[in-house]
This record gives C-alpha cells, sequence and structure tokens, in this order.
C-alpha cells in the first residue's frame, strides 16, 4: 500500500495552528522535503512508546547512512529535523517515515520560516 502523506504547513508570523495526521504503523509516511527546512513533529498521547525511524535511503562510500529518529515517550512529543535533501530524500523526492505503532499517535511537518 501506499504511504499515508504528510502536507507540509508553513510557519508564518501571524502564527501557525498545525493540523496533525493520525499515525499509521502498517503504511507509515512520507513527505515532500524540497529544501530540507522541514521538522517532524510527533505527539505520542498512547500508553506506550512510539518508535519513529526517518529512514536515509542512500550510502557513502559504501557504508549505508544511518536513519534518523528516536523513540517518543507516551504522554510527550518530539520534533526531528530539518532534513537534508541529500541524505534523506528517496528517488522521488520523499522521505519515508515509519512509526513501529499508532495507537494515539500524531504527526505534523512544519517548514521553519526563511528571510
Amino acid at each position: 500500500m501506499a504511504r499515508t502523506p504528510l502536507p507540509v504547513q508553513d510557519v508564518v508570523l501571524a502564527g501557525l495552528v498545525a493540523s496533525y495526521v493520525t499515525g499509521d504503523a502498517t503504511n507509515d509516511h512520507e513527505f515532500q522535503n524540497d529544501r530540507g527546512d522541514l521538522i517532524l513533529h510527533v505527539i505520542n498521547g498512547g500508553g506506550s512508546a512510539c518508535v519513529v525511524d526517518i529512514i536515509s535511503p542512500f550510502t557513502r562510500a559504501g557504508l549505508a547512512l544511518d536513519d534518523a529518529g528516536g523513540s517518543v515517550a507516551n504522554g510527550t512529543d518530539e520534533f526531528f529535523g530539518p532534513f537534508d535533501p541529500a541524505v534523506f530524500n528517496n528517488s522521488t523526492g520523499l522521505v519515508d517515515v515509519d512509526i513501529d505503532q499508532d495507537a494515539s499517535v500524531t504527526l505534523a511537518i512544519i517548514r521553519l520560516p526563511s528571510f
């Protein structure tokens, strides 16, 4: 199945009330990463930790680059990023995000303002 997309939301001077996508541990997620100025916000309202894995599909000098991410404890939230396109974008320009459970987990992609 196709991954669940995470829409990019821009922070503006007037503020941003972010919209969150319900976690999908079956299909996982993806987002467009044109400029490498995005932050992934994961809120875990569930009863156990959620492991977030931001996939790096590349190798350098024959060595696989490590994925990013970490564990989001239950009842907490974490911010991840930004994501260098040269490290995290797959062949279609998307970043793949895997989560190991989705009970009460929500995610949002937030673009930082540029000046």
